[in-house]
């Protein structure tokens, strides 16, 4: 991702205060630091530079006392007091100490360090250099790395030019790399580490639709990994084969009869996932009449996976059993 989306992203989550941890992992003096620096000048907020690789646990959590007869903790001299938003930058996470890693787990899900809340208005920004190359990095583990939303920082030339154009740098230096594109940095790739988890996808969900359309890929890549992120942006597009959904079943059964019929296996179990989840809530007695022909209509397997899902939802149990040619069929189930 070009600094210029990123910047995009991340302006995106302080603004509308989404909580959810931005990872910007990036080649040594890329701008990583200073693109969020500048986010938080450029919206007015507070800006806090946490150097992990300087600090120990209790620099994190605080000096503890006894007020009261109970032990309580002081909040470290930087943490943010004010509601009015900010960013927190954790910089060099995976130089840090094991310890100071462990200290901050809690922070980058629950916006909570130990008894220290982080104001609702305040985002979290890491920034961090790939584990590559000569750099004297500590792996992140994997339920570190599921916390963070992570972005792959890459450089483009025209955006450093016209940023160095800006700034007023040197024009014979903006002339040399105009001419010597590929001398402004050594080029250095690797893949980010992220993989789906339950938790990703819900981080994920949190950002998906906020963020422009073009990025949407590279957000999910960062939340669920390359694989995963390939084949939803298939499905998005319409380019995997869709499967019948659980309220096409129960509200237009007749409709859908024939394309059920001709679902392979996988997608049969999709929509029979798909099902069984909109059934939790009950069904009506025409969508129980729905449900019951589809039972009737489709593979015994099939039928026998849908009944034992539902086994537990006396709702939707006691709409079925009044259908006279599932009783026989249920019975026969549960006595197995």
């Amino acid at each position: 991702m070009k600094i210029s989306e990123a910047r995009e992203v991340i302006t995106i989550v302080a603004q509308e205060k989404i909580k959810v941890a931005i990872m910007i992992e990036g080649s040594m003096g890329v701008g990583k630091s200073f693109m969020v620096k500048e986010i938080a000048e450029t919206l007015g907020l507070e800006y806090i530079d946490l150097r992990l690789a300087q600090q120990e646990p209790g620099d994190l959590i605080g000096i503890p006392r006894v007020r009261d007869g109970k032990t309580v903790w002081g909040a470290p001299e930087w943490w943010p007091e004010n509601n009015h938003g900010g960013i927190l930058c954790l910089e060099e996470l995976n130089r840090a100490p094991t310890d100071v890693r462990q200290a901050i787990f809690q922070l980058v899900t629950e916006w909570q360090l130990h008894t220290h809340v982080l104001p609702e208005s305040w985002i979290i920004v890491s920034c961090i250099n790939p584990e590559i190359g000569e750099y004297q990095v500590e792996s992140l583990d994997p339920a570190m790395v599921r916390r963070f939303c992570w972005i792959k920082l890459t450089l483009d030339v025209k955006e450093w030019l016209v940023w160095a154009n800006r700034t007023s740098l040197n024009q014979d230096f903006i002339d040399f790399i105009s001419l010597n594109q590929s001398l402004l940095s050594i080029t250095e790739d690797w893949e980010l580490s992220t993989k789906p988890t339950p938790a990703s996808y819900e981080m994920l969900d949190r950002l998906y639709l906020r963020v422009p359309e073009n990025l949407r890929f590279e957000i999910s890549q960062g939340c669920i990994g390359r694989e995963a992120a390939v084949a939803l942006s298939k499905y998005i597009k319409g380019e995997l084969e869709p499967f019948v959904k659980g309220p096409e079943v129960l509200n237009h059964y007749s409709d859908y009869r024939e394309k059920i019929g001709q679902q392979p296996n996988d997608a049969m179990y999709a929509t029979i996932l798909s099902l069984v989840v909109f059934c939790e809530n009950g069904i009506t007695e025409d969508q129980a009449d729905n449900l019951a022909t589809f039972l009737m209509e489709v593979g015994r397997e099939q039928a026998v996976a849908v009944i034992k899902y539902l086994e537990k939802n006396l709702d939707v149990q006691s709409k079925l059993v009044r259908r006279e040619n599932l009783r026989d069929m249920i019975k026969r189930i549960e006595t197995e």
